[in-house]
């Protein structure tokens, strides 16, 4: 039987999975959800928080990920409501708290690199968990004082 791995969890009909993908060679860990529709169907994969200081896009991830019922849910979702952990938690608004870096200008990454290089190789790789997966990006951008989402695919 072909069982079908994301983040190195067994993907399991109807399932939710809360759990820290490790930046392989730091001390960083990436909070993701995963919720594993009850039917066969296509995989979104949804990142936010690449600038810590964009609170709504974050909030926003969060509340998907506990708002989706996995029992009507066709194919799988993949979360990563708070991809710049460090940051968020170090308040550095938009860098990497380890080697003060914008994360957002790092893509693709690099493997060998810094925190933020591995951390955006990581987050780039993760198009390799589902090849067909649709990928979107939550960003906010600012104009006149007020939010406006920014959503990127």
């Amino acid at each position: 039987m072909n069982v079908k791995m994301i983040a190195g969890h067994e993907l399991t009909p109807g399932k939710t999975i809360k759990d820290h993908i490790h930046v392989e060679g730091t001390e960083l860990h990436v909070p993701h959800v995963l919720l594993c529709g009850a039917r066969p169907g296509p995989t979104v994969l949804i990142s936010a928080g690449i600038h810590n200081a964009e609170y709504v896009g974050i909030q926003a991830a969060i509340e998907l990920s506990n708002e989706l019922d996995v029992t009507t849910l066709r194919g799988n979702v993949i979360i990563l409501p708070l991809a710049n952990r460090s940051g968020f938690e170090n308040r550095t608004i938009s860098r990497v708290y380890e080697d003060g870096k914008n994360l957002n200008r790092v893509f693709p990454g690099d493997r060998e690199g810094s925190e933020a290089d591995r951390l955006a190789h990581m987050l780039f790789d993760t198009r390799r968990l589902s090849p067909s997966a649709t990928i979107w990006a939550i960003h906010l951008r600012r104009k006149r004082r007020s939010g406006w989402w920014n959503v990127s695919t």
